[in-house]
């Protein structure tokens, strides 16, 4: 799943550990996924887009889809 994350977790103001607690995933497991090595779970990916979507205005395709 490609996906557009870093971007806007950047622009909502969140660092890669603290969207990694959020989502209850360690730093690690954040790192590898956000960075394309493996794939957010869609329980996880609806985490992220809420969490975002809650700073700025954003939806699961425009973060996880093409």
């Amino acid at each position: 799943m490609k996906n557009k994350l870093k971007g806007y977790r950047v622009m909502a103001g969140f660092t890669q550990k603290e969207m990694a607690e959020a989502i209850g995933i360690s730093l690690k497991s954040f790192l590898d996924k956000e960075n394309g090595k493996k794939e957010f779970s869609l329980e996880e990916a609806k985490a992220i887009t809420k969490l975002i979507n809650d700073k700025i205005e954003v939806n699961f395709n425009d973060i996880f889809l093409d």
